[in-house]
Parts: structure tokens; C-alpha cells; sequence
């Protein structure tokens, strides 16, 4: 197998054996890059929600648990990464053996609990980057070893107060979340209002997660509604964030649409109307059910 990017955090609270798991980590694997994040004190727990996700079950907690001050995020490459089952906080699940394995050793060295974090999959490894410090995978897969000089890095996590531009919100999105745009995405990024509509659907098997990443606030407070604004280039931005089991389109025919969604060349995630058309027959033809309950909205809204 190739080799991968992988990434650890080492919180506030874990700062003793900074040195120690740094020269630990160094014969482990190659290090690529350090730096000491530092986020504002005030926005700390926002920030934790916004990185875990709904998988965090109380940011406070985390935070008194990890300390809120400079923690390290330090980038590894796995030469030889191996994949295998282990006991996750989640369950079981396939994870790269020498990341989680390395990252419970930390873990112990620090008195137990989580001020430890690491990367068990590529897939989280992208997630974690672009969040953390605005960058991507790909850029670090031919880079050179550490140079041993750690960066300094004080920001919050990405889009804490907006996004620079619609491009830089869809780029964080394709790391982050699965999603696809439903409809009016012809002017997208640089005009996102087709024939008077400036709402942008979009639809997703986890609104909360998306929800968080965008940093949208809800329009309306019923929790049924679905209507959310986003800070974008200082402009608030309407969007409808639909997801699988909402009730708008039939759930199977929302799970092919995200699955046989693609990449834009203009950088978002989308479906060509053909490619919709055929992906509704499908669902019809396998799950036999009529035009009425798979449009159970008005699929020409």
C-alpha cells in the first residue's frame, strides 16, 4: 500500500511529554510538520464542537479535560500503513493500526482520557487538516521531512467568523461532510442567485455535521425547518441544508443522489440533471414505489 498522511494532537493538558511523544513519534513514522496552535480562549468550546462534531457529547468537558492553551497539531507520513479492527469510542471499526496503536500509547503516558488525538483513516486525516489549519492532503504527499522548527499558528478554526469567499467554503465542504448541491448551481461560486431563487440546497446525510462546519445559524427556531445563513465574502448566504430521512424526497432516491454526486471543475459537489433523471428510475424501479410518494414535496420546487 502507499503511503499516508496521518496527523496527532496533543492538547494543552498533555504539554510534559511534548518532547518525549515528538521523539517517540519520529521513530515511528517520518514527521513532517509541527505547529502550536493557539485558538481564542472565548471561542475554545465552539471551536471543539465545530472539529468533533456531534461526537463530541459536552465541549466543556473536553475542554477541561484537555486544558484550552497551545496544544500541538503534528503532521505524520506512514510509510507503511496497516489496516485492522479495533475498539473505537464509536464501536468497532477499521481503523490504520499504527496511528490508533501509537495514540493509545500517548494516551497512557498522559494519565489516561483523550489529550491525545490522532487520524485512523486518510478520510479524517483531510477532515482534520482542512479544519485545523486551512490545508490540503495532497499538498503534503511529496513533502519533505521536518525541518524541526515548529510553527506558530494563531487562528480558530476555519470560518469561525465567515468564509473569505464561496470558494474557500466549498473547498473546506469537499473535506469535511458529504453533500451535494440539489439545484441553482449555474453561477456558482461567483453568483449563487438563479432567476430571483438565492436560496442554495444543498443535501447531506448529516445536517448537524454540516451545520456545524458551515457555522450556519438557523434562520427559524422550530426544528423542523431547515433554513440556515452562512457568512460568506461578509455577506449572509440562505441555505436549505437537506438531508436523507427528511421527508423532502424519498430517502433511497436521496442516498443515490449523494452517492453518484460529483466534482464540479468549478469546485463543488453536484449532479448533472441526466444523471438525477436516471438516478430517480432507479429508485422507482427498486424500491416500487409511485411518482407521488417519491416526490413526497414538489420535486420541481
Amino acid at each position: 500500500m502507499d503511503h499516508e498522511i496521518h496527523l496527532f494532537i496533543l492538547w494543552d493538558k498533555s504539554s510534559s511529554l511534548w518532547d518525549k511523544i515528538l521523539q517517540d513519534l519520529d521513530t515511528k513514522f517520518t514527521i513532517l510538520q509541527v505547529w502550536k496552535i493557539q485558538w481564542t480562549r472565548r471561542k475554545f468550546s465552539q471551536n471543539l464542537t465545530r472539529f468533533y462534531g456531534t461526537t463530541l457529547p459536552s465541549a466543556n468537558q473536553k475542554e477541561r479535560h484537555c486544558g484550552n492553551g497551545p496544544f500541538l497539531l503534528i503532521l505524520v507520513k506512514d510509510m507503511s500503513p496497516v489496516y485492522a479492527e479495533r475498539k473505537t469510542s464509536r464501536g468497532r471499526a477499521v481503523v490504520n493500526v499504527n496511528t490508533f496503536d501509537a495514540k493509545q500509547c500517548y494516551r497512557e503516558w498522559t494519565g489516561g482520557g483523550h489529550k491525545v488525538h490522532a487520524t485512523n483513516s486518510v478520510k479524517e486525516t483531510e477532515h482534520d487538516l482542512a479544519l485545523l489549519v486551512n490545508q490540503y492532503y495532497e499538498e503534503y504527499m511529496s513533502a519533505e521531512e521536518w525541518s524541526g522548527i515548529v510553527v506558530d499558528y494563531k487562528e480558530d478554526l476555519v470560518g469561525h467568523d465567515g468564509w473569505w469567499s464561496m470558494e474557500q467554503f466549498f473547498q473546506i465542504l469537499n473535506r469535511t461532510v458529504n453533500y451535494v448541491v440539489l439545484r441553482n448551481y449555474e453561477g456558482l461560486p461567483d453568483t449563487w442567485s438563479v432567476n430571483n431563487h438565492r436560496d442554495i440546497d444543498l443535501l447531506t446525510d448529516d445536517h448537524q455535521k454540516l451545520a456545524l462546519i458551515a457555522n450556519g445559524r438557523k434562520v427559524f427556531n422550530k426544528s423542523y425547518r431547515v433554513h440556515f445563513k452562512v457568512k460568506i465574502a461578509g455577506e449572509d448566504i440562505f441555505f436549505d441544508f437537506r438531508f436523507v430521512g427528511d421527508d423532502y424526497y424519498d430517502a433511497n432516491w436521496q442516498e443515490r443522489m449523494l452517492y453518484h454526486s460529483r466534482l464540479h471543475k468549478k469546485g463543488f459537489m453536484y449532479l448533472r440533471k441526466r444523471t438525477i433523471f436516471i438516478v430517480f428510475c432507479i429508485t422507482v424501479l427498486f424500491t416500487n414505489e409511485n411518482w407521488h410518494s417519491i416526490t413526497k414535496k414538489n420535486c420541481s420546487d
